[in-house]
């Protein structure tokens, strides 16, 4: 599951407490199919065997896939931005939850609508500080 805060343009609210405004925020829940880019690559470290790149973290590991529900992901999500969210990443082999970030890199919408509409648009991301889902706050 991913899920993403998107700022509302143009929308504040002043905070009770300090009189400040605060920039109110869309929830956006995306459950996707996805799957890390390398079969060697481990959720369970955050570590893979892919070639490393000078500036890249060896703990990211680098996912794609298809969104589930909904098939059609909000275009304020589309390329040109890119955006940080939250994910639970269970793992089809061993149905191990992991937790992280989420950097969303793109979401490439088919030509052919039907396609999108049918198997989902196509996401790409990297997930980052990965941590076994019962050890993080919160759950």
């Amino acid at each position: 599951m991913l899920t993403f805060e998107i700022p509302q343009a143009s929308s504040a609210k002043k905070d009770p407490e300090t009189g400040n405004p605060v920039i109110l925020h869309t929830k956006i829940m995306i459950q996707a199919s996805l799957h890390p880019s390398s079969p060697t690559a481990s959720m369970r470290t955050g570590t893979s065997s892919q070639r490393e790149i000078s500036g890249i973290n060896p703990t990211d590991v680098f996912l794609f896939g298809r969104a589930v529900s909904p098939k059609i992901i909000p275009p304020i999500l589309w390329p040109g931005s890119r955006h940080h969210g939250k994910i639970v990443y269970t793992d089809p082999a061993t149905k191990e939850k992991m937790q992280g970030t989420f950097l969303l890199l793109a979401v490439m919408p088919s030509r052919h609508k039907i396609v999108t509409t049918t198997i989902g648009n196509s996401i790409q991301g990297i997930m980052q500080n990965i941590q076994p889902y019962n050890q993080c706050p919160g759950n």
